[in-house]
């Protein structure tokens, strides 16, 4: 389950807002241009909507900007007055679209979260290791390198009083460096919520690295198969990998959710509710603890909210009814997603042909009452 809190701020901005999910691949010699290309169609397409000049040209340097991300990917953009609230590239290429709206257009942007998780990645050797701390979004957050003692690392395969002397003094180093990398992994785990580590090199120090992990670390931990520490190793196959570990880590924390909802929605039951409708009333009221939705989720439809994120509405007179007279239309996935947010509740993105979720979402409820029916 992922929590968006961090995206909070950007409802509690004044806008309108300028949302944009930009092609920003440059994988070919025409790939800059081709990005300008596509932010100049963008943004003539936000002036006619009528995003202001002022702040098109502060996002336009933004826009145009190499992303140091290699490979497809797609920039979000946030920006509402003559600033830029949030920039971000994605892995991947999420289908492009730019709006002016009184709402920050977060739907793609919480999909691409949801599908993925922040991690560890050790590169793991008997001398120490390099440890990389990776944001849910593919961005370096930090970089630490573990280096241990290397006098008599390799074990000496020769004869003689002293052989077993020298093997035991590797073995106890190798062990010692292990304990190093372990430590510093238990130390980043404690301070952080991320849930996967994963680890690759040599496999002695790996097995004797795990020896030492503790046990948030021995629950989190994954061993790939590709790469190493040493210079020319595959870090193309490393990241094929790593995306395939988030993945099926993804798939397994989801399925928690899926059967809880699945009994939920079961006679007798009233924890869960599914459909745009009943997920709007329960928003009004923070029921909601957990919002599920399809891998492709997107919903246009046309809602009513008001200043406050949790005043959301099917239609105006029923905004108006909560005593909501300042509100204002935004789409479905954009409403849903900010009152969820805002309410602290978590966002779960189904796998494909898992749940069959009216209008592509369902919730789990905090709490069910009388004047909440379920699914």
């Amino acid at each position: 389950m992922t929590r968006l809190s961090h995206l909070r701020d950007l409802y509690s901005a004044k806008g309108p807002f300028v949302t944009a999910y930009l092609d920003a691949t440059r994988s070919t010699e025409t790939g800059a241009h081709e990005v300008e290309l596509r932010w100049r169609a963008q943004r003539e397409q936000l002036a006619e909507a009528g995003a202001p000049d002022a702040l098109l040209d502060a996002l336009e340097p933004v826009a145009t900007a190499p992303t140091g991300v290699p490979g497809e990917n797609t920039l979000v953009l946030v920006g509402a007055g003559t600033e830029v609230l949030f920039s971000s590239a994605v892995p991947g290429r999420i289908q492009e679209r730019a709006t002016y709206a009184p709402v920050p257009d977060l739907g793609p942007l919480a999909l691409a979260l949801g599908q993925t998780l922040p991690y560890v990645l050790v590169h793991i050797d008997r001398t120490g290791a390099d440890i990389d701390v990776v944001g849910p979004l593919g961005q370096s957050e930090e970089h630490t390198e573990v280096k241990g003692g290397e006098h008599h690392i390799s074990k000496v395969h020769a004869g003689g009083w002293s052989y077993r002397r020298y093997e035991h003094r590797a073995e106890n180093l190798w062990e010692s460096n292990a304990s190093d990398v372990a430590q510093q992994i238990d130390t980043i785990l404690a301070e952080s919520s991320i849930p996967l580590l994963l680890v690759t090199g040599d496999t002695r120090a790996n097995e004797l690295f795990q020896q030492h992990l503790g046990t948030r670390g021995k629950e989190a931990v994954v061993t790939l198969d590709s790469g190493g520490r040493a210079a020319g190793s595959d870090e193309q196959a490393v990241q094929e990998d790593v995306r395939q570990a988030i993945a099926a880590k993804v798939v397994r924390d989801s399925q928690d959710q899926v059967e809880l909802f699945r009994e939920q929605t079961g006679a007798g039951h009233g924890g869960a509710l599914t459909g745009r409708a009943q997920i709007v009333g329960a928003l009004q009221k923070a029921q909601v603890d957990t919002l599920l939705v399809t891998a492709d989720f997107a919903d246009d439809t046309t809602v009513y909210v008001g200043p406050d994120p949790s005043q959301i509405a099917v239609d105006e007179a029923e905004l108006k009814a909560m005593g909501v007279d300042d509100g204002f239309a935004a789409r479905a996935d954009s409403a849903l997603l900010r009152a969820t947010i805002a309410t602290d509740a978590g966002v779960v993105v189904v796998p494909k042909g898992r749940l069959q979720l009216e209008d592509g979402v369902g919730a789990l409820l905090r709490y069910s009452d009388e004047s909440t029916p379920s699914a």
